[in-house]
C-alpha cells in the first residue's frame, strides 16, 4: 500500500536482559519499530515478534483532534494492509490500551 501522506521505516529490535543465576534470561523481547513520518509529527508502532498481529501506537495522540485522529486511522490501516497487524491500539484516557476505531 502506497502511503499518500507520510513514510514509514521499519527496524528490528531487542532487549535479550541478563542472565539470572540459573542461566536463563530474565526478560526477552523483540520487535518490529515501524515510525510515520507525516512531517511536522511522528507516530511509532512497535509489533512484537510473539504476538505479530497487534500492535501498539505512540506520539501526539490527540484523539480528539480531526488531524490527528486521521493521521491513526492512516497508520491503523497501514498495518493492517502491510503489516498484517489486526488489532491497532493506542493508550486510552484511562491509562489502558484501547483498539483505535477506524471510522
Amino acid at each position: 500500500m502506497p502511503a499518500a501522506g507520510f513514510s514509514v521505516s521499519k527496524k528490528r529490535l531487542e532487549d535479550v536482559g541478563e542472565l539470572n543465576a540459573d542461566g536463563e534470561l530474565k526478560c526477552e523481547y523483540r520487535w518490529d519499530e515501524l515510525t510515520f513520518d507525516f512531517g511536522d509529527r511522528q507516530y511509532w508502532a512497535r509489533i512484537y515478534v510473539e504476538s505479530p498481529h497487534e500492535a501498539g501506537v505512540f506520539g501526539p495522540l490527540r484523539r480528539e483532534e480531526p488531524r490527528s485522529r486521521a493521521d491513526l486511522e492512516e497508520v491503523a490501516l497501514y498495518l493492517k494492509s502491510t503489516e498484517g497487524v489486526t488489532l491497532v491500539k493506542v493508550l486510552g484516557p484511562s491509562g489502558e490500551y484501547e483498539p483505535i476505531e477506524e471510522g
